[in-house]
């Protein structure tokens, strides 16, 4: 940039210079190399993690966790997306840090309501990992998998509408948010859908 001002560079070539050596300093932080982003593998043992990268040259890593790794918020759960942390140890990557998402965690478990024709029964979904779903009771609308949506809370719900000899495609937005100590599933007009049952 000094070069281009030296040589009575317009202020276009200026501007160019600056937003490039801007985008070289985000570029440099997003790929800091002592982080790696991705999701955990089912190979994830109690001292092993296992992790699929998140990129265009995305690869599979088994990564040892050191005993004093911070797991406060880990969320280490088959499918969840974390931040690990390491450091180099010899040959090998030991991870110090891994945080995932508070809200995949939350999601997994079975999410129900009193069926409102048989009282005896409910119904609803079961969000398991690897952003499988399944309805509980409910023939007309067969849940098939989730994921986040990128906001706090915030779910996709993806299935199909079976009703009248037509199948639609089905995908409904869902917040999850503890009220009074439960767990409630909402609507996109903040109306309880479903209850997490471990919370009944």
């Amino acid at each position: 940039m000094i070069a281009a001002l030296v040589f009575g560079a317009t202020s276009v070539s200026a501007q160019k210079t600056r937003k490039k050596a801007k985008f070289a300093k985000i570029t440099r932080v997003e790929r800091n190399p002592q982080t790696y982003v991705g999701y955990v593998g089912e190979g994830t043992t109690m001292h092993t993690l296992e992790l699929k990268t998140i990129g265009s040259k995305s690869k599979t890593m088994f990564i040892p966790v050191a005993d004093n790794a911070d797991l406060k918020n880990s969320h280490i759960v088959i499918g969840n997306v974390v931040v690990v942390v390491y450091k180099k140890d010899g040959d090998q990557i030991v991870a110090t840090k891994i945080t995932g998402s508070a809200d995949y965690d939350n999601a997994i478990g079975r999410w129900t309501m009193a069926d409102p024709i048989n009282k005896t029964q409910r119904m609803g979904v079961e969000l398991s990992i690897n952003g499988v779903a399944k309805s509980i009771n409910m023939a007309t609308l067969p849940y098939t998998r989730w994921e986040l949506q990128g906001k706090p809370g915030r779910l996709i719900l993806f299935g199909q509408s079976i009703g009248n000899g037509q199948t639609f495609e089905e995908k409904t937005i869902v917040t999850i948010k503890k009220i009074k100590g439960v767990w409630k599933m909402l609507d996109g007009k903040g109306h309880v859908l479903y209850t997490k049952e471990k919370d009944l």
